[in-house]
């Protein structure tokens, strides 16, 4: 039997706003986002990768 997938709902969810540049905010970055959420509170799922060999 193989093991299970980890299910999207144990990611942590982050709950960042959309500024009036269209841009969101996590940690220390910044991601631009589709222009029609700007002021919206928008939902993200993190999911830390390891480094890339």
């Amino acid at each position: 039997m193989a093991p299970c997938r980890r299910a999207v709902r144990d990611w942590p969810a982050l709950h960042p706003r959309v500024d009036r540049y269209s841009q969101i905010c996590l940690r220390t970055n910044r991601y631009s986002v589709p222009v029609r959420l700007i002021g919206r509170t928008v939902r993200v799922i993190h999911e830390a990768k390891g480094p890339r060999s």
